[in-house]
């Protein structure tokens, strides 16, 4: 499931991104012919310049609200980290020093008004709702241009009905509604459809998903690491602040000064460490690395079924196949990515 641009729009072709694929594999099937290429160029024109500008709008949309929606969940758990270390060095090192709280209130207040903007503008409502749209519109394009005349019905792919009533799912119903008839297919147009499907769709898609697994996974683990570290640095700091304070002056240390230190870090390193778990498990890193994995397993194998097609009919089978994976692999992502507000409680 992409969090970022899937499209690869480029300024080189009229049709971004999508036309500069398509012209490659024109490019590599010269035995299709002159017509079958030309009659292909019109019906691929078509389908791009019906969902290509809905699709960059909500693209857009997702990427904008995705940035603002991430950042604020970030700052949340670094304001509230701050807001506990400012209050206990206040307390533990300057008694008489009330104008340190004052740190403290402005870092609750920054969370609360975070709390009040994300909601407000619902930065995370448009963040996932436009991410589905994108994502739908995207498959829509690459459906209608290789399944032929037909008009796959999307209704069989809704996890839930949560899935179903977002306003995207309607706009996307309302596109297929009101595609443009399309030719049938011939067998000729087979050798660029396959071509297409395996390296812009499939191919495209598998990278994606290999990469974005490589990732999250090393989020996940960097995050552990050093989550693991906060706490047993809380474990090391509670055992020295078991040794009798006289043992300080024979090691020539301040007494004081060292218990004090020693208080703060016991507070400190866990509080941080509980944020960094908070906000391993707010982004589910190592979900999504492993439904990423999954998928590139999965589309690995819908790659090789295609190579075995010799037909239009194989090649619409194939093609279903992978509206469905993408599909429901959109909707567990919108299920699960849309239960993490950013929330108060």
């Amino acid at each position: 499931m992409s969090d970022e641009n899937m499209s690869g729009a480029s300024a080189e072709s009229p049709l971004g991104g999508w036309g500069k694929g398509f012209s490659d594999c024109v490019a590599r099937q010269p035995g299709s012919g002159s017509e079958v290429a030309k009659e292909l160029s019109a019906r691929f024109k078509t389908v791009v310049e019906h969902f290509g500008p809905a699709y960059d709008i909500a693209e857009e949309r997702a990427e904008e609200f995705q940035k603002k929606y991430r950042r604020a969940s970030i700052a949340v758990y670094i304001l509230a980290v701050l807001a506990v270390l400012i209050i206990s060095t206040q307390y533990i090192f300057y008694h008489d020093d009330h104008w340190i709280v004052a740190g403290e209130v402005i870092a609750i207040f920054a969370i609360l008004l975070l709390f009040h903007l994300g909601k407000r503008r619902e930065w995370h409502l448009n963040w996932v709702e436009s991410r589905l749209e994108a994502e739908w519109l995207r498959n829509g394009l690459f459906v209608a241009f290789l399944s032929g005349g037909t008009r796959p019905g999307i209704s069989r792919h809704w996890a839930c009905k949560w899935v179903s009533d977002a306003p995207g799912v309607a706009r996307v119903q309302e596109k297929w509604n009101n595609l443009p008839e399309l030719a049938s297919l011939r067998d000729a147009d087979l050798p660029v459809l396959k071509d297409y499907m395996a390296n812009v769709w499939l191919v495209d898609q598998q990278r994606y998903h290999e990469e974005k697994s490589k990732k999250q996974m090393a989020l996940h683990r960097r995050i552990s690491v050093f989550g693991e570290v906060m706490f047993w640095g809380t474990l090391v700091a509670a055992i020295v602040h078991l040794v009798p304070h006289k043992w300080y002056h024979s090691w020539h240390l301040p007494d004081e000064p060292v218990v004090n230190t020693l208080t703060l870090l016991a507070i400190g390193l866990p509080t941080i460490g509980a944020a960094l778990t908070g906000l391993r498990s707010h982004f589910e890193y190592h979900k999504i690395a492993s439904r990423s994995a999954m998928m590139a397993d999965h589309l690995t194998i819908l790659h090789e079924d295609l190579e075995k097609v010799d037909s239009v009919a194989g090649l619409k089978e194939i093609v279903r196949e992978t509206e469905t994976l993408m599909l429901q692999e959109n909707s567990d992502w919108y299920f699960t990515i849309g239960m993490h507000h950013i929330e108060k409680g």
